[in-house]
């Protein structure tokens, strides 16, 4: 996608800022027990110090509204930028930026590249359009993303979207999605402010969060 950018100067503001970029773009938040003690301290270097692990977070698909109103009452990040007014997503996605230098056209272009070649963006759309499609006795919708699949010998084909997951609509799971602690459930809905954190060996853990190196979705180490 980087080649899309027309000049020298778009590419050095690109890698100047691509920590920003992945991260406006991801579908993941990471998250973290910071040490502000230190990071606090602005009479010195910045210093980054955390407590335990990092870890990545990932929300439910729709915005929390008001339950009064299908009125958003909170911002959309990561993830629901995708499906949540479409028609706005580069905007909201500008919004949550968090860095005034980005470029809204090279967002635009790599935006638009998730869009054309990121599995996970499909998959996310394909729930949201069919919540729109179901009667209203039908509460919610998961998307499991299974942990382990199938062993298979062609071990250096590139990754196709129709094996990452499992659509449940409505109800428990079943026995022919039982799920792994391993498993990566999204939800359509969830409870302001809720997020499901991500276990660390799954195969998808890093293609989530880090987009721009896996812009295909493809597939890293699993535990077999």
């Amino acid at each position: 996608m980087e080649r899309q950018l027309s000049g020298l100067n778009e590419r050095k503001e690109f890698k100047k800022n691509i920590r920003s970029y992945n991260s406006v773009l991801s579908f993941t938040s990471v998250n973290a027990n910071l040490d502000r003690t230190v990071a606090n301290n602005i009479s010195r270097a910045y210093t980054f110090r955390i407590n335990g692990s990092v870890h990545h977070l990932m929300t439910s698909f729709l915005v929390p509204s008001d339950g009064m109103s299908s009125i958003a009452t909170s911002q959309p990040k990561f993830a629901q930028i995708y499906i949540f007014e479409t028609e706005n997503e580069l905007r909201n996605r500008m919004n949550v930026a968090g860095n005034s230098k980005v470029n809204k056209g090279t967002m635009a272009i790599f935006q638009g590249g998730m869009h054309d070649v990121n599995p996970f963006v499909s998959q996310f759309k394909t729930i949201k359009e069919l919540a729109e499609e179901l009667p209203e006795g039908i509460q919610d919708i998961r998307k499991i993303f299974k942990s382990k699949e199938t062993p298979t010998p062609r071990r250096y084909n590139d990754p196709t979207a129709s094996e990452i997951g499992v659509l449940i609509v409505g109800g428990d799971d079943g026995p022919d999605t039982e799920r792994s602690n391993r498993d990566i459930v999204l939800r359509l809905k969830g409870p302001k402010n809720s997020h499901t954190r991500i276990n660390e060996i799954h195969k998808h853990y890093d293609s989530l969060d880090y987009v721009l190196m896996f812009p295909t979705g493809d597939s890293g180490w699993e535990k077999r």
